[in-house]
């Protein structure tokens, strides 16, 4: 077996990746593709024409990759020399390139995004986007859900997070652990004075 992986030259930040790779005609079968975490939400498509391998891969929201942009794994006789591998095409949709000369673009205020999926059944998801700190002191920040009597049933954040958008999730436990019944809850994000609020139908 052999593995052989397409890095990005520096931290990049896109919205789709197209590469196209010539394969040695020594190449035994192709065992699988992976893409980096940060394409793991992605529709990736891959396709293999003789000795040229195509790859596309594309997401609603914009993926930052530093390193390993995709892994190629291939298995036969003869496998997958990396002096064999030519990368012919590397196509990246940027946004902008996050090198350390270029200052990275912060939101430029509080907000929690809409759940997804609402209603949910397994996990519920959101993007807290989290501004760069005034005077250079973070915000306390908090990520709570409520239930309908405004008692407090879950914590899903405590504490602080760097300037930037992050994921965050819920699956319908309280904090010890348990399932919570049906019905509708409130999240509540606090930074500092600014709070926002989002309802969530949990569905058993």
């Amino acid at each position: 077996n052999m593995t052989v992986a397409v890095l990005a030259a520096e931290p990049r930040a896109f919205f789709s990746l197209d590469a196209h790779l010539k394969l040695p005609v020594s190449a035994g079968r192709i065992r699988s593709l992976s893409v980096a975490r940060a394409l793991s939400s992605w529709q990736v498509q891959w396709s293999l024409h003789g000795e040229d391998l195509y790859l596309s891969a594309a997401g609603a929201t914009r993926a930052v990759c530093s390193d390993t942009l995709f892994v190629l794994e291939a298995e036969g006789e003869a496998g997958l020399r990396p002096d064999g591998i030519a990368l012919k095409e590397l196509y990246l949709d940027e946004e902008n390139v996050l090198a350390e000369e270029v200052t990275p673009r912060y939101p430029a205020r509080f907000s929690l995004s809409s759940a997804f999926p609402n209603p949910f059944n397994g996990e519920v998801r959101f993007e807290l986007s989290v501004p760069a700190p005034e005077g250079g002191r973070p915000s306390r920040l908090g990520v709570e859900v409520f239930d309908l009597l405004g008692r407090r049933v879950a914590v899903i954040l405590k504490g602080a997070l760097p300037p930037g958008v992050h994921r965050l999730s819920w699956s319908g436990t309280d904090g010890a652990g348990r399932a919570l019944p049906s019905g509708l809850y409130f999240v509540r994000a606090r930074y500092g004075k600014q709070i926002q609020m989002r309802k969530v139908l949990l569905v058993r």
